[in-house]
């Protein structure tokens, strides 16, 4: 008979989020400052996406101390590789890039932007 660990003694106790944590990076994680991040590595997700109602495979971007990746749209893929001056997600690992919460027609997002010299914060 296989033996199982017992639960946590707090499980029924814990906050939503230390149950169910979520992997993605989202507009709220960021608590309204702009963070600049070290783009660790890139790499391709399957995601369900509920306008097509289908699962899809995106862009991911993970950075250097996070937990939580980054999947991109179309215009987020856009702006980083516009920002990087580079063809290819691929060639934006080792870059750092900043993460700026922002809405896009009435939705929140994540607008990503080159670097400037005088934002402090990270992630």
């Amino acid at each position: 008979m296989k033996q199982t660990q017992p639960p946590p003694p707090d499980l029924l106790n814990m906050p939503l989020e230390q149950l169910f944590p979520k992997r993605w990076l989202h507009h709220d994680h960021l608590q309204r400052q702009p963070r600049r991040v070290f783009i660790e590595k890139a790499t391709v997700e399957q995601v369900w996406d509920k306008r097509q109602k289908a699962h899809m495979w995106k862009n991911c971007l993970w950075f250097q101390g996070k937990e939580k990746g980054l999947l991109l749209n179309q215009t987020q893929t856009i702006q980083l590789l516009t920002a990087l001056r580079v063809h290819t997600v691929a060639q934006c690992v080792g870059h750092i890039v900043v993460l700026t919460p922002t809405w896009h027609n009435n939705n929140k997002t994540i607008a990503i932007s080159a670097m400037p010299t005088d934002i402090e914060g990270e992630a």
